[in-house]
Order: C-alpha cells, then sequence, then structure tokens
C-alpha cells in the first residue's frame, strides 16, 4: 500500500528477531531500532485483512518506527476462520503481558508499551487498549498509547459494509446484539483510557468517516486525550490523490505521536 513512500523513511537498519512464541501456536516478529538502548519504547503492530486474513510478515506499514527509536512487536492473531470474536483481542492482550513478562531479554521495555494497527488491526487497537486491564491475570495488559488508521470503531447499529465482521462476531446484529456491542470500541470510553490517535479517509466508505466521530465523542465525553485526523480525498488504505495530509505526514505524525508518549518526547513546534 505504503512502501514506496517508507523509502523516505529509510536509515540503518536495526536487528529483526522472526517468529517469536508469545502464546501456544501463536508467534511475532522483533523489528528493533538501530543504537544501543538496553531497552526499548515498543510498539505492538496488527495487520489487517477484515479479520479473517493476513500476516505479520505480509504487512509492512509499520516500518517508518525502528528508525525513529520505537521498536516493533509485529504480531500473528488468531484469524475468524479458526476463532471468532473475542479470540483475536484474547490474543494482543496475551501480547501485551508477554511483553511486560518477557519483553527485557529483547531490549523491548515493558513499562513503555503501545499499540498500532491498520483497518481491522485499527479496530483491534482501539478496543485492546481502550479495554485495558484483564482482572482474570496477574499481568497487566495496559498500553501507554493507542494509534489506528482506518479502524472500525462502532458496530453498534450492525456491520456495515465489511461483511468480515459477521464472520468475525459469528452472527448477526440481532442473533448477538451483545457480542456487537462488546466488539465495540465506542462503549469502552473511560476518563484513564490511553491517548489515542485515530486516522479516517474523508472517502472511505468501507470504514466511513462516522466512527471516527463517534469514538472522538465519546473519549472526550469521557475525558480522555484523543485527536482525529481526518484525510481529506483519502480512501480505505490507499493513498488516494492528492491526500491532505498526505502519506507522509500521516506517517511523520504517527511517530511524534508515539515518541511523545512512549519516549517521552515533546512534540515538534
Amino acid at each position: 500500500m505504503i512502501d514506496f513512500l517508507l523509502l523516505i523513511f529509510q536509515q540503518e537498519s536495526g536487528e529483526v528477531l522472526r517468529d517469536v512464541e508469545y502464546a501456544k501456536n501463536l508467534a511475532l516478529d522483533i523489528h528493533l531500532p538501530p543504537g544501543r538502548e538496553e531497552k526499548w519504547p515498543v510498539v505492538l503492530y496488527l495487520h489487517g485483512g477484515g479479520w479473517g486474513k493476513g500476516d505479520k510478515k505480509e504487512d509492512r506499514n509499520f516500518r517508518f518506527l525502528p528508525p525513529k527509536g520505537i521498536a516493533v512487536a509485529s504480531i500473528n492473531y488468531r484469524l475468524s476462520r479458526e476463532a471468532r470474536y473475542p479470540a483475536a483481542v484474547e490474543d494482543c492482550r496475551a501480547a501485551i503481558r508477554w511483553v511486560r513478562e518477557k519483553g527485557s531479554q529483547y531490549k523491548l521495555d515493558p513499562k513503555r508499551i503501545g499499540i498500532f494497527g491498520i483497518s481491522a488491526g485499527g479496530h483491534l487497537a482501539l478496543l485492546t487498549g481502550l479495554l485495558g486491564e484483564d482482572s482474570s491475570r496477574t499481568t497487566s495488559s495496559r498500553v501507554s498509547a493507542i494509534c489506528s488508521w482506518y479502524g472500525p470503531a462502532d458496530f453498534t447499529k450492525g456491520h456495515g459494509r465489511d461483511g468480515g465482521f459477521l464472520n468475525f462476531i459469528g452472527g448477526t446484529i440481532d442473533q448477538v446484539p451483545e457480542k456487537y456491542r462488546e466488539a465495540s470500541p465506542v462503549t469502552h470510553a473511560s476518563k484513564d483510557d490511553p491517548p489515542t490517535l485515530m486516522m479516517y479517509g474523508e472517502t472511505d466508505e468501507v470504514v466511513p468517516l462516522w466512527h471516527g466521530h463517534r469514538l472522538q465523542k465519546a473519549l472526550r465525553a469521557a475525558g480522555a486525550h484523543v485527536e482525529l485526523v481526518t484525510v481529506k480525498n483519502g480512501g480505505h488504505g490507499s493513498n488516494g490523490k492528492n491526500m491532505q495530509p498526505s502519506m507522509k505526514e500521516i506517517m511523520e505524525k504517527t511517530i511524534a505521536f508515539f515518541q511523545e508518549h512512549l519516549r517521552g518526547e515533546e512534540k515538534q513546534r
């Protein structure tokens, strides 16, 4: 999708550790920044694919982060053809707990964890990040920052035009209304939610802009920090013609967001 623009950010590459098991039959790839820090802030990355397809080896849309001092743990989670909701969310939370418990062995800082996803991965990033703690576990599954690019946020009135959600959730809204509500990030807004950055295309017909507006309204009402970026002329996952902000600017904004909330670096004025 945007690989050609990643050339803008190319620098010396850091170490990449492939297929590290974080749960039974589930693995992640660790992309470390260049440099000699003992522990790097880390972003858990969730690929897109309509909840039913995709793989960590195929999605490269996080590669602009490691050159800027942010490690990435790109995970595979259970797809809808393997296990339905809430399996994928449970996997994301398991990956966060794994970073907290074992990340130090791989130069990952267990105290500085963010989450980032695109499309269906953006939905999982929002839902996982806003759910916060899992009371049944002793290790925290909270994150310090959430970033979503065109991730669905509200299914309380149905699954919209994305039929992949029907397979993911396992029924229609009339059949399992409680699951549609539970799987909607908008229903989990609370005051103690981590800072959230969202990007939505103005002309996106797969995940319309109203998803972002509804979640922004809910988070603001709860007193949480949220920023919504509307991409003019932007569709779903495409560069679009004359996009504003441009894809380069979107990546730069994402970098600055994680640098601020994971590295403690102030925004460039």
